[in-house]
């Protein structure tokens, strides 16, 4: 079962923590590539808290890992509108600033 695409786009606001807009997992098998998430988007503003929260298997714990960058390049395949973390693009970064931004004193 996949989520259905938002009516409506993501509020964009330069002052949100974390924004994800359209975000899509996709792993390699067999058969061909095998999308497990499909059009996720959400906005986290500073002080707020975000769950995630759905059904064992429905790709709360892989969208979380596609954020901070933690698939695995060989085997999933992460894609998205928008990536962005404290404004910053978070596509655009390199390993060593991904793991600033997942490790303490990431600003």
């Amino acid at each position: 079962m996949t989520a259905a695409p938002l009516a409506q786009p993501v509020r964009q606001d330069p002052t949100d923590l974390l924004s994800v807009e359209g975000l899509e997992v996709s792993f390699a098998t067999a058969r061909g590539w095998m999308r497990v998430v499909e059009d996720v988007s959400f906005t986290v503003a500073p002080r707020e808290t975000l769950g995630l929260v759905g059904e064992s298997g429905c790709g709360k714990t892989v969208s979380s890992l596609a954020v901070i960058g933690l698939v695995s390049k060989r085997g999933g395949r992460v894609r998205a509108r928008s990536l962005r973390f404290e404004g910053r693009d978070l596509d655009a970064m390199d390993a060593g600033q991904m793991r600033r931004v997942r490790g303490r004193g990431s600003r």
